[in-house]
């Protein structure tokens, strides 16, 4: 006669269950975050990616924005100058980068340390990002400013 357990196999442990775990004695408990931890928001019609990531032991918080697309200089070479021009003369924010990548979109990226894990919490979290969000609009403004327009896209 065959069984279901057959067919369909032994179950494996642990047994993810969202937060919670199983372990092999059949015991539940909270699991370990798995990094980097990714979201997404808006602000100021830019669109931010924002990852939660643990590096030698520390947690960071790093937010990119995609800026523009850049054009190649045969398509437009005045609009490419003048972006090259912006990323080569702005100061990156502290912590951060404004860069034309390989795939031709201008980003800003920055990155900082958040706290242990013992006195982190989500009203710190939140502060950390908006604060981070907040150092970087006085660049969004300039970018907007010499770029003749707010050319963000969803990345």
């Amino acid at each position: 006669m065959l069984r279901a357990i057959d067919v369909i196999g032994e179950p494996k442990t642990p047994i993810e269950l969202n937060s919670l775990e199983v372990d092999s004695s059949g015991g539940l408990t909270q699991r370990e975050p798995k990094y980097p931890l990714v979201f997404r928001f808006s602000w100021r019609d830019s669109k931010f990616e924002g990852a939660v990531d643990r590096a030698d032991g520390r947690l960071t918080l790093e937010l990119r924005l995609q800026l523009a697309t850049v054009p190649f200089t045969a398509e437009d070479s005045d609009k490419r100058g003048k972006w090259t021009a912006i990323v080569s003369d702005a100061e990156a924010p502290a912590g951060g980068m404004l860069q034309i990548m390989h795939d031709s979109n201008a980003v800003l990226s920055k990155t900082v340390d958040l706290p242990e894990m013992g006195d982190f919490t989500a009203d710190g979290f939140v502060t950390n990002i908006a604060m981070m969000v907040l150092s970087l609009a006085p660049y969004l403004d300039l970018l907007v400013e010499h770029s003749g327009a707010n050319q963000t896209h969803d990345a």
